[in-house]
């Protein structure tokens, strides 16, 4: 099931979207603005896709109270968490204070909204307990089993909320590929972009060319 977004939840978006002063090529545009349950991003290298699947969340962080980035490890969310850190203190969502990067373990942040964005392990998934999520960021996508996807599509179900992952087709899962491909097709649960190398715009200006 598609989540279909009102006129309202796109215009606000935009709003977020114009105050972080953030430039996206046609191709991690598309992701962004996706309001599918679930969103795919398969990309080259340096394609910014921790960039794109943090920035997912940070135009969307108004709209609950729980968030995950989660992750094979913690050290593996990091680059994910530092980059919605960032730009939750740009909006003034959040004091540099609350915000809380511990040498090992979770990191977190609580929000001036009340909402609270963690890190999760997916080796620690016997301590999540009974949270449901809002939405969730999961890095390094193409890296994780089918059954730790699953897992963690399963936790938002309870707020209908969305999960986003990006990852590299090299070395992944062969789960991965084959899901990707048939959210390429109309009506699926989720939708799946191509995020290559060149449409990173902080790397490769001149895009393709």
């Amino acid at each position: 099931m598609v989540t279909v977004a009102t006129a309202d939840t796109l215009h606000d978006i935009e709003l977020i979207r114009d105050r972080l002063r953030h430039q996206y090529s046609p191709e991690q545009d598309a992701l962004i603005k996706c309001c599918a349950r679930e969103v795919l991003g398969g990309g080259g290298e340096r394609a910014g896709k921790s960039f794109i699947a943090s920035e997912y969340l940070n135009v969307r962080f108004w709209q609950g109270v729980l968030y995950w980035i989660a992750g094979k490890d913690y050290d593996r969310c990091h680059a994910e968490f530092e980059y919605t850190a960032q730009a939750m203190i740009a909006l003034g969502a959040v004091l540099p204070a609350d915000v809380h990067t511990p040498k090992s373990g979770q990191w977190y942040m609580t929000l001036a909204t009340g909402a609270t964005i963690k890190t999760w392990s997916l080796q620690d998934w016997l301590k999540v307990g009974s949270e449901a999520p809002d939405g969730i960021v999961i890095t390094e996508v193409a890296q994780i089993s089918h059954t730790e996807y699953t897992r963690l599509t399963d936790r938002t179900a309870e707020k209908r909320g969305w999960v986003v992952g990006t990852g590299t087709f090299e070395g992944s899962l062969g789960w991965y590929p084959e899901l990707f491909k048939l959210y390429q097709l109309p009506g699926q649960a989720g939708e799946s972009f191509s995020l290559p190398s060149w449409s990173n715009p902080h790397v490769f200006p001149g895009g393709y060319n």
